[in-house]
């Protein structure tokens, strides 16, 4: 177990390489911390850890959330030591066309 006694944040863990992710890191003996805004899908990340996902909802793209789940989980765990940052948005059209506030979302997150 490579990830013994570690603590790690991943965002982007409801689904898709986040998810499974969160999951590789818990099964490598890390306790995790899954952020994403999705509640649902943090709660099925979560249900096949043996308890070793902690799902908490946040926008990564909201400084004030990201850094409530650093204090959170520095005062819950007492430790970080890994954060992966996975979270990721894609928004359909052609780059020239895609609306400001889309552009500006994406790259926030």
């Amino acid at each position: 177990m490579r990830l013994r006694n570690k603590v790690a944040i991943v965002s982007g863990a409801a689904s898709g390489i986040g998810r499974a992710s969160a999951r590789l890191f818990a099964a490598e003996g890390a306790t995790v911390v899954a952020i994403d805004i999705d509640s649902a899908g943090l709660d099925e990340t979560a249900n096949a850890a043996d308890g070793r996902i902690t799902p908490m909802t946040a926008d990564v793209a909201v400084a004030d959330h990201v850094a409530a789940v650093v204090e959170r989980t520095l005062a819950d765990r007492g430790a970080l030591h890994v954060v992966f940052s996975n979270a990721a948005i894609l928004r359909d059209g052609s780059v020239v066309d895609l609306p400001e506030a889309d552009w500006d979302r994406m790259f926030a997150v």
